[in-house]
């Protein structure tokens, strides 16, 4: 049973096995348990002292978050405010955790644009080049998988697209190059992104 793990005395590797086990607990459980028992310990390996544990958990947290932030549950807003403090973190690298848990988010359309756009919208303007990096990638995977038709089509992508190459620093803009071309992606400049 999960929420009986003691994690601080595991060892990395198989912290790493846990992270994708316990991201596929997602849906077996009501929102109530999800939230209280099964998203602690998912988040808590977001705070490990390895790094390849904290990415491994963010990317394999997405299912449980949209689970979360799907219900019509007090539980959404709850996620929603850890996922905030993600964003807005103080240390980048845990804005950089909050990117990677937002891929599974986009298998709904309705749930991005309404609780996961502009924080991601806000990450190009990130003042640490990492996180722009990060974004950056993440944006060019998630059109050339494309997995996920609407996402060509989105506004809010196409802007973040438009910052991102437009970014002064050369490791970020060239994540994205040929994007729009190798994709069909139309990206006018937009002159007002803010």
């Amino acid at each position: 049973y999960p929420c009986k793990i003691i994690t601080h005395k595991i060892k990395w590797r198989e912290k790493i096995e846990l992270c994708k086990i316990i991201g596929k607990y997602h849906n077996i459980y009501g929102d109530e348990m999800t939230y209280k028992r099964i998203f602690p310990i998912a988040i808590n390996f977001c705070f490990d002292n390895v790094s390849q544990v904290r990415f491994e958990s963010a990317k394999n947290n997405g299912k449980l978050i949209l689970q979360l932030l799907s219900s019509e549950s007090i539980y959404s807003s709850k996620t929603m405010k850890v996922l905030e403090a993600f964003a807005t973190s103080l240390h980048y690298n845990f804005r950089q955790l909050f990117i990677l848990m937002c891929t599974d988010i986009f298998e709904s359309h309705s749930v991005y644009e309404d609780y996961i756009a502009d924080l991601l919208f806000d990450l190009a303007f990130d003042n640490v080049a990492n996180v722009r990096i990060t974004l950056a990638k993440f944006i060019a995977k998630l059109i050339k998988d494309n997995k996920y038709k609407w996402v060509k089509d989105d506004e809010k992508i196409k802007q973040m697209i438009v910052v991102l190459k437009g970014d002064k620093k050369k490791e970020v803009s060239k994540e994205l190059e040929g994007i729009e071309a190798d994709q069909g992606i139309k990206v006018e400049n937009i002159e007002n992104v803010n």
